[in-house]
């Protein structure tokens, strides 16, 4: 419990010094409620409460949205039921089918894969290529969506910024099929 007395403040827990201090002229206090993801702790200034952003500045919010859309970038797809790491080093495995695919056409049909944590997997070349255009097509949208949520700073409050870049439904789908779309 937080008490307050001439712009001191303790953080007491034992009841018996609680029961003595508000004796004393002591009053209760609450820290106000605050959004952590955005907001430091509240701090008391002497007089009230004071609460913070994490990010009060235009800067600190493309940093955070920075982090935001990597975490979202890394998250992974899904092709069929087939899992894909979406990590930047993982984009060279696929590349290098592709390669293969292009500098020996029909040599090669089919592909060994196995996903981070997974069983290996056979794939067709027809395969590789869809997945290798959804993992390309879904890293390229992540940043596009950045890029147009970056765009609300100084349209939107800070808050609602990072707001919009948490939410999931913001940033491009995760799952897609075998079939082409035409």
């Amino acid at each position: 419990m937080f008490l307050v007395n001439d712009g001191q403040i303790r953080n007491e827990s034992n009841n018996e010094v609680i029961s003595n201090l508000l004796r004393k002229g002591w009053v209760e206090t609450t820290p106000p409620v605050h959004n952590p993801s955005i907001q430091n702790e509240p701090v008391w200034s002497g007089s009230d409460w004071l609460i913070t952003d994490k990010y009060p500045n235009q800067q600190s919010v493309l940093a955070r949205l920075s982090q935001i859309r990597w975490q979202k970038e890394s998250a992974g797809i899904t092709v069929g039921e087939q899992p894909v790491s979406t990590l930047r080093e993982e984009m060279a495995i696929w590349q290098g089918m592709l390669l293969d695919m292009t500098l020996r056409p029909g040599a090669t049909t089919s592909f060994e894969y196995k996903p981070r944590g997974g069983a290996n997997v056979t794939l067709s070349a027809q395969q590789v290529q869809r997945v290798y255009m959804c993992f390309a097509w879904y890293v390229a949208a992540c940043f596009a969506t950045e890029r147009q949520i970056a765009l609300q700073i100084g349209t939107l409050t800070n808050e609602q910024v990072l707001a919009m870049a948490e939410n999931d439904a913001t940033w491009p789908q995760r799952a897609f099929t075998w079939e082409v779309p035409e």
